[in-house]
């Protein structure tokens, strides 16, 4: 077996194949990022495995149950979405039926689908994707409901020189290109949770414009709005926000339909404080 230097470095600079590994892997990188001196041995003791037997999955010399994926994505706090996905990559390549091991595949592409589809925005190009129309141009082209300047036009209701704007930024971030005239998505899109603060306020800034507008030209029965005012310690934060993120995955794979294309609708969860600290 590799010595525990040797391995850490390997972890470091290779790319896994499998998801599983791809997600066990980045979350020692992230830890090691954030303490140099953090170990494998330390990564084993807070999944509650032996130090030998996570070597030797990072060394692809010794397989996952089910069982053990289930627990191992409790403690790594995976959303529903990045859950299922370990969960059906560890079936994938170690169920013992074949059949179980095809249906494991068949649904790992779906969902590495949906989840690269939910993180559509480069770190690079954060700063400028900050408004709604961003999301919304994008969607309507991935579900081919419009394809061209006039279409998505008039599908959203936006102006010429405001959906030009977007395509093009889209296009040099390389999230969508052309094709006989034809826009597409692009086959490549680069994805990252790590959004700049500025990004983050000025989208839903925009989007709270929209629900605004929402509430006005809508009718009861074509929307929902709900709202509910708690109170909770602060350290309980992180595992509020877990839980809005699970729901928001469930809802998505629950509701998304990739065709016919429907409607887009945005779905928009906030929490914050009310009062000042």
């Amino acid at each position: 077996m590799q010595s525990e230097t040797s391995m850490e470095s390997t972890l470091l600079a290779t790319e896994p194949i499998e998801e599983y590994l791809k997600i066990l892997t980045e979350e020692y990188r992230v830890r090691r990022a954030k303490n140099n001196k953090y170990s494998i041995r330390a990564f084993a003791k807070y999944l509650e495995v032996s130090h030998s037997m996570l070597s030797q999955i990072f060394l692809n010399q010794k397989g996952i149950s089910e069982q053990m994926a289930e627990k191992i994505s409790d403690k790594l706090h995976l959303s529903a979405l990045e859950k299922s996905i370990f969960i059906n990559s560890v079936v994938k390549c170690f169920a013992r039926s074949h059949t179980e091991k095809q249906k494991a595949a068949a649904t790992l592409e779906k969902l590495k689908i949906s989840y690269q589809n939910s993180k559509l925005l480069t770190k690079e190009g954060l700063a400028n994707i900050n408004h709604w129309s961003y999301i919304a141009i994008f969607e309507s082209i991935r579900l081919n409901k419009a394809n061209t300047v006039d279409a998505i036009g008039i599908y959203l209701n936006l102006p010429a020189k405001n959906i030009e704007r977007v395509l093009n930024d889209l296009l040099y971030l390389k999230i969508i290109q052309i094709e006989a005239g034809q826009i597409k998505v692009s086959t490549s899109i680069q994805t990252t949770s790590d959004i700049s603060n500025l990004a983050f306020k000025e989208y839903h800034v925009s989007l709270t414009e929209k629900m605004n507008e929402a509430l006005e030209q809508h009718s009861a029965n074509e929307l929902e709005f709900q709202n509910a005012i708690l109170s909770f310690r602060d350290d309980q934060m992180l595992e509020a926000k877990k839980m809005i993120r699970e729901f928001v995955d469930q809802f998505n794979s629950q509701f998304h339909i990739e065709s016919p294309a429907p409607p887009l609708y945005s779905l928009s969860v906030g929490l914050f404080k009310l009062n000042r600290d």
